[in-house]
């Protein structure tokens, strides 16, 4: 499943995502923004860092349609 806007595939750039329930932001940049947003929601990333990394953990608790990307 993607998570990205249309138009960030294969572009460099910053991206901001931000949690439409308590208002944290996470700002990130990549050389590829739509492969890298769509890392931060996969399960790899939610499984293995969820404990240590509260952007993480707010996506598990939240779940991925509390979240904004731009």
């Amino acid at each position: 499943m993607r998570y990205v806007k249309r138009g960030m595939s294969g572009k460099c750039g910053v991206y901001l995502i931000t949690n439409t329930v308590n208002g944290k932001r996470y700002v990130g940049a990549s050389y590829n923004m739509a492969n890298r947003v769509n890392q931060h929601f996969g399960k790899i990333c939610l499984e293995k860092y969820a404990d240590i990394n509260p952007f993480y953990g707010d996506i598990q608790k939240y779940g991925r349609d509390a979240f904004d990307i731009k």
